[in-house]
């Protein structure tokens, strides 16, 4: 019987108290699905192997990104020597993200099978937020990787490492690399000349499962009916995600404010719920000057829940009537397919996660434009949807339906096939 061993510097967290997003509540939907399986051993390798050097539930969150650096040169060191122990022929390695993964050329060279999820594209997240992309992200890894062979590699920092030559290990030494969307798959390619085509498999999420009870679920919801004051017949707006500028919460507050000098703005105004936290240090900044936009709006009272998990989350999206999704850029879009999965249509910014996931029979999907524009298409996706209460409850209905349609019990399963037949 084969052994996957599944290395995730941010798994084995309690994401009930611990706000960690994007691959952290993959690594636990996967290992959930795959502790109890019959067809092979599982082995989760978390930060737990550090032993006392090993982040405490916020930790990772306030790391600096020297601290953080430093945790995953130790946590790539211990995954290493943990998975050389195991017989490469009885052994499958899959790391849960790229800046997770192993020591990859000393792994290939053993001859183990390595494969890897690709959550987001670390080249694009960086470029974008230093260059609004006026440098593409395959010029910024051309560059790079000049830089990293010649003779001036010791000025990179080292942070740096985690970005470029990790993510350009994973394409070569790896087996197979998993990402959730073919517009992520296309960015790669274009990126790494070198890469094969047949490695980089599309494998969608899918819908997060819930257990949580549908009677708790509207108790909880009237409590919080109660909580806000929310008026019968008053337009509810929910947004959910890490708090940071590439989830584009300021774009939803821009368009919130075009949408109060609208003629036709709502007279029982209008209530959005923005959920989440900063989280990482680098986000608390621009968090507080979000708090501080919201205030200054007149007519649409925002509100800052904080981070939402379990029963309550599914709470809040019971109390709206749209899902905004106004993300920079998403690999796939985990919480658009939980509103999905709560009867909840949505209008979302173009990326290339929504490319793949948004269809008009239950959202509205804005086309890709210039920054300035996205503000106003925005507003008005979301006075076509609210201006149509019956569309509204068929496009939930609708969304509901490809939500139940794609479960994440079926995702586990086809990484399992993928890497184990």
């Amino acid at each position: 019987m084969k052994t996957l061993l599944y290395t995730a510097s941010d798994g084995g967290f309690n994401l009930k108290d611990v706000p960690l997003g994007g691959a952290a509540p993959i690594c636990n939907f996967l290992t959930e699905a795959w502790q109890s399986t019959g067809s092979f051993q599982f082995r989760l390798l978390s930060p737990q192997i550090l032993g006392s050097d090993a982040p405490r539930d916020q930790d990772l969150l306030r790391y600096t990104a020297k601290q953080y650096y430093q945790f995953t040169l130790k946590f790539e060191q211990a995954a290493t020597a943990e998975i050389l122990r195991h017989d490469p022929r009885e052994t499958v390695v899959l790391s849960n993200d790229m800046p997770d993964a192993p020591a990859w050329p000393l792994l290939a060279e053993k001859g183990y099978p390595l494969y890897c999820i690709s959550h987001m594209n670390m080249v694009h997240v960086l470029t974008h937020a230093l260059t609004r992309e006026t440098i593409q992200p395959e010029t910024a890894a051309a560059v790079y990787r000049s830089i990293h062979q010649s003779r001036f590699r010791r000025l990179l920092p080292g942070f740096l490492r985690l970005i470029f030559l990790k993510q350009e290990e994973t394409l070569t030494y790896c087996r197979g690399i998993i990402v959730p969307s073919e517009g992520m798959k296309r960015r790669l390619l274009r990126m790494y000349s070198q890469a094969v085509p047949d490695k980089i498999h599309v494998v969608p999420w899918g819908t997060p499962p819930d257990t949580s009870d549908e009677p708790l679920i509207q108790a909880k919801a009237r409590e919080l009916r109660r909580q806000h004051d929310l008026k019968d017949g008053m337009p509810v707006l929910m947004a959910l995600s890490r708090i940071s500028v590439e989830k584009g919460q300021d774009r939803l507050l821009k368009a919130l404010a075009l949408w109060e000098m609208d003629p036709g703005f709502p007279a029982s105004g209008a209530v959005v719920f923005i959920c989440g936290t900063a989280g990482y240090r680098h986000a608390q900044a621009y968090e507080k000057n979000l708090i501080r936009h919201a205030q200054s709006l007149r007519k649409v009272r925002v509100i800052f829940p904080g981070y939402v998990y379990g029963l309550e989350k599914q709470a809040y999206f019971r109390l709206a009537n749209v899902y905004v999704f106004p993300s920079r850029m998403e690999s796939y879009g985990l919480t658009l397919m939980e509103a999905f999965g709560a009867g909840l249509p949505a209008v979302a910014a173009w990326t290339d996660g929504t490319e793949q996931l948004l269809q008009k029979e239950f959202g509205e999907l804005l086309p890709a434009a210039a920054e300035r524009d996205v503000p106003r298409l925005l507003k008005d996706a979301i006075k076509r949807m609210l201006a149509d209460p019956e569309g509204l409850r068929t496009k939930g209905q609708k969304a509901q339906a490809f939500a139940q349609a794609h479960p994440f019990s079926e995702t586990a399963d086809q990484i399992a096939r993928l890497m184990l037949d």
